[in-house]
C-alpha cells in the first residue's frame, strides 16, 4: 500500500500591543476550539508554535488553556516549537539578539511545560542564509519554511516531500519544505481534496512527508473561517479522515521525521519570505506591475514557472517606508548600547528583555498582516526600546553627530536621563524624535499619508467613502517644520495639501552650530533661502535656535527671521509640530486653550484658534501633557493626520497625528523674533 507521513503545524501569535479584546476573540474564536478538536483525536499528531507574548497573556487569562495544553505536550500528541520570544525578524536584528530570542522562548517553554523543544517557527519566514548560524547555537535541530524558497534554489516538485540540511560555518540545521498546495486547502477547500491530494503523492516506499505550516489563526479567527472550521466541522471531519485513513497517512512530528527519515539532501536556500510579502515589499508602482504580470503568467498558463518569479526583498520595507527605518535604527542603537555596557560587566538582564520586546516584527512592515500603520503596534515597541534606554542612560547628556538612519546624511542625536530629540538637519532642520522618558514615549511616533497599491483598488461603498482622505504628504510629519504660506491658504487647505508652499525651507538643508556650556546645550540651525512674493522671490535666513537644558525636559527655541532684501517683505510663517497620540476621537486627549472653550477638542478636530500663545495637547491615558507657548500672539492651527491603509479587516482610516501651527502675518523690513517653548509635563 502506497504511504505519506503527514505533519500538521500551526504558528500562533499575537504581536505586543494588540488589544487585549483581540486576543480574547482570537482565543475563543481558534485557540479555544482548535484545541478542543485536537483532544478529540489523540491519535492526530499535531505540532503548535506559540509565542512568548501570546504564552504569557494566555498564563494570564487562560491559566485553565495552559494545563490543557500541557498535557497534550506530555503525552506526545503536540510537540511544541520555540523560535523568537517576541516574534522577531531575525535576519534584521543583530546575532547575538538572535540567540537571545530563541533562548528566551525556549526557557519558557520548558519552565511552563516541562518540554524542552528540538525545533523553531521562523517569524514571517523571512530566511537569509547567515542566520543559520545563530538558530544552531540557539539549540534548535530544525525548522519548516516555504516550499517557495527551495523552489528559488532550484529544487524541483518531486524533491519537496522530504527535509533538507543547510549550514553557515559548519552549523548544520535541517529544513523542511512547508506545502503551498496544502496552504491553500487547509481549511478552504473540501476535506477529500486535501486527502486526495496526499494519497497523490504516496509512494510505495512511504518515505515522503507533507508537511502544512501556517498561521493558526486562519483556523477560526480570519474573517469568515469560524462558522467554516467550526460550526460546520471542517477541521473534526479534516481529523477525523486521517484517523480513518491512518493505514497510509502517518501523522507525525518534526522531531519524527530526522528521527526515522533521511533527508533528501543538502540545500542552501537564497533570501526570500512568503510570496506574499515579497510583493508587499516591492515600490507601490511595482507591486501594480508584479500583479499584472503574474496574472499574464496564468491567463497563458505559465503560472508553473513561479519558481523563477519572485517580488522583492524584505529589508525594502526599511526604503519603501521611512518610518519603519527610522523605528529599525532605534533598535539598532539600543541593542548597541546595551552590547557596549555588557560587555564591560554590567547587569543588563532588564534591558535586554524591554530590548526584545521592541524587536516584536509587526510594527516594522506593512502588508495585509503588517502593522506599521498602527499606532498601538508601534507605541509599545518604541515604549520598550526606551524603557531599555533610561536603564542604561543615567549619566549626563550626550549629543552624538552621526548618519544614524542610514541615508548617507548626519543627523544630530541628543540623549539624556530625561529626553532624546534626534534631528535632521538635511531636511529642513525639523526634529523627527521627542522621546520623554518619564512616560517611555516617542512623541513623534508618526507614518505620514502616502500612496499605496491599495488605494488604487477602492471600489466597495465603505472604501469610495475613503477616497476623500486620499491625501498624500509631500514631505515627512515632523516638529518644527518651517512653512510660508499665501494669503488664502487656511488651516482647512492646508490639511488637505491646497496650498502653494512659497518658501524653500521645507526639507532643504539647514547648516548647524552646536555648544555646550555648563548645563546647556545650544543647536542652531540656520538656512538662506527665498520666499515667493508676488512674481519674484526675496531672500531670507531662518535661524531657529535649540535650547535645551539638563536640568528638565523643556525645549526652548528662538526664531530669527531676516529679511536680506532691501525692502520690506510681507511673509505669512508656520511652524509646524506634530504629536502621535495614538487616539484622534479618546474623550481621555483633546486640546486646552487658557480661556478659550474650544467647539471640538478632540485631537481629530479640525479648526484655528486666532490671537494667542499657547495650546496643549492632552493625554490622561498616558498621564501626558504637551505645551506650546509663543513670545508673540498667533493664530494657531490644528488638524489631524489620517492615513488609509489595508488590513486583514479591509481598508480603514487610522489617526496618526495632530499638527499644531502657530502661523504669524509678518512684514518684515530687517530682523523678526520670537521664542516658542515646548513643554513637556507629567499630569
Amino acid at each position: 500500500m502506497n504511504s505519506i507521513s503527514f505533519i500538521f503545524a500551526v504558528h500562533n501569535h499575537q504581536p505586543i500591543g494588540n488589544f487585549d479584546f483581540v486576543f480574547e476573540e482570537v482565543y475563543q474564536k481558534s485557540y479555544k476550539p482548535f484545541l478542543d478538536v485536537v483532544e478529540e483525536f489523540p491519535d492526530v499528531k499535531v505540532t503548535q508554535h506559540y509565542t512568548g507574548i501570546l504564552i504569557d497573556w494566555l498564563k494570564s487569562h487562560h491559566p485553565e488553556f495552559i494545563l490543557r495544553l500541557k498535557k497534550l505536550v506530555n503525552n506526545g500528541q503536540v510537540e511544541l516549537l520555540t523560535g523568537a520570544y517576541y516574534e522577531a525578524i531575525l535576519p534584521v536584528i543583530p546575532p547575538h539578539d538572535r540567540v537571545s530570542q530563541i533562548e528566551k522562548l525556549t526557557k519558557n517553554i520548558i519552565d511552563v511545560f516541562d518540554y524542552t523543544p528540538k525545533g523553531m517557527w521562523l517569524a514571517e519566514r523571512v530566511w537569509e542564509q547567515p542566520v543559520v548560524k545563530e538558530i544552531v547555537q540557539a539549540g534548535v535541530q530544525f525548522l519548516p519554511i516555504d516550499e517557495a524558497h527551495f523552489k528559488y534554489a532550484g529544487v524541483r516538485e518531486e524533491g519537496l516531500y522530504g527535509y533538507y540540511t543547510t549550514e553557515e560555518e559548519g552549523y548544520v540545521l535541517k529544513i523542511f519544505p512547508g506545502s503551498k498546495k496544502l496552504r491553500y486547502t487547509i481549511p478552504f477547500a473540501p476535506v477529500e481534496e486535501t486527502i486526495g491530494w496526499l494519497n497523490s503523492k504516496a509512494t510505495e516506499m512511504g518515505n515522503r512527508i507533507a508537511v502544512f505550516a501556517d498561521d493558526g489563526e486562519k483556523l477560526g479567527a480570519w474573517p469568515q473561517t469560524y462558522e467554516h472550521v467550526y460550526t460546520n466541522g471542517w477541521l473534526r471531519n479534516f481529523f477525523q479522515a486521517l484517523t480513518e485513513n491512518s493505514r497510509w497517512i502517518r501523522s507525525i512530528h518534526f522531531s519524527d521525521a530526522i528521527k526515522d527519515i533521511k533527508p533528501v539532501g543538502r540545500v542552501y536556500l537564497p533570501t526570500a519570505s512568503y510570496p506574499e510579502m515579497l510583493t508587499w515589499a516591492l515600490p507601490v508602482d511595482s507591486v501594480l506591475e508584479f500583479e499584472e504580470f503574474e496574472n499574464i503568467l496564468k491567463s497563458h498558463q505559465l503560472d508553473k514557472f513561479d519558481t523563477f518569479v519572485r517580488g522583492g526583498y524584505w529589508r525594502n520595507f526599511l526604503a519603501k517606508y521611512p518610518e519603519a527605518n527610522w523605528l529599525h535604527k532605534k533598535m539598532l542603537r539600543v541593542s548597541n548600547k546595551i552590547r557596549a555596557i555588557e560587555q564591560n560587566g554590567v547587569d543588563v538582564f532588564e534591558a535586554k528583555n524591554h530590548l526584545m520586546a521592541g524587536q516584536c516584527n509587526d510594527a516594522y512592515w506593512h502588508g495585509v498582516f503588517g502593522g506599521l500603520y498602527l499606532p498601538n503596534l508601534r507605541y509599545p515597541v518604541y515604549n520598550n526600546l526606551i524603557k531599555a534606554e533610561c536603564l542604561i542612560d543615567k549619566s549626563k547628556p550626550n549629543l552624538k553627530i552621526t548618519d544614524f538612519d542610514c541615508d548617507g546624511k548626519n543627523e544630530i542625536l541628543y540623549e539624556s536621563p530625561l529626553i532624546n530629540i534626534y534631528i535632521k538637519p538635511e531636511a529642513g532642520g525639523a526634529i523627527r524624535e521627542i522621546d520623554f522618558k518619564e512616560k517611555a514615549v516617542n512623541l513623534i511616533d508618526i507614518v505620514s499619508r502616502r500612496e499605496e497599491a491599495s488605494h488604487k483598488k477602492l471600489s466597495s461603498t465603505k472604501e469610495e467613502y475613503l477616497q476623500s482622505f486620499l491625501v498624500y504628504d509631500r514631505y515627512q510629519r515632523a516638529c518644527l517644520v518651517d512653512h510660508f504660506f499665501g494669503g488664502d491658504v487656511t488651516v482647512e487647505k492646508f490639511l488637505v495639501n491646497d496650498y502653494e508652499e512659497l518658501g524653500d525651507f521645507v526639507n532643504q538643508n539647514y547648516q548647524y552650530n552646536i555648544k555646550q556650556s555648563g548645563k546647556k546645550t545650544s543647536i542652531k540651525l540656520e538656512r538662506v533661502g527665498s520666499v515667493k512674493e508676488g512674481d519674484s522671490r526675496k531672500n531670507i535666513k531662518i535661524v531657529k535656535n535649540i535650547s535645551l537644558k539638563n536640568t528638565n525636559s523643556d525645549i526652548q527655541i528662538d526664531y530669527q527671521i531676516k529679511n536680506l532684501e532691501q525692502a520690506p517683505v510681507k511673509l505669512r510663517f508656520g511652524v509646524e509640530f506634530n504629536f502621535g497620540l495614538m487616539a484622534g476621537d479618546a474623550d481621555d486627549r483633546y486640546y486646552k486653550v487658557e480661556g478659550v472653550s474650544l467647539r471640538d477638542k478632540r485631537l481629530k478636530s479640525v479648526g484655528c484658534v486666532p490671537d494667542i500663545k499657547n495650546i496643549s495637547l492632552i493625554d490622561e491615558w498616558q498621564g501626558l501633557e504637551i505645551g506650546i507657548e509663543t513670545t508673540i500672539q498667533a493664530d494657531f492651527w490644528r488638524c489631524p493626520i489620517e492615513t488609509v491603509s489595508r488590513s486583514e479587516a479591509g481598508i480603514e482610516k487610522l489617526y496618526q497625528s495632530s499638527t499644531v501651527m502657530p502661523v504669524w502675518n509678518l512684514g518684515i523690513t530687517g530682523e523678526w523674533q520670537a521664542t516658542i517653548f515646548l513643554k513637556i509635563r507629567s499630569l
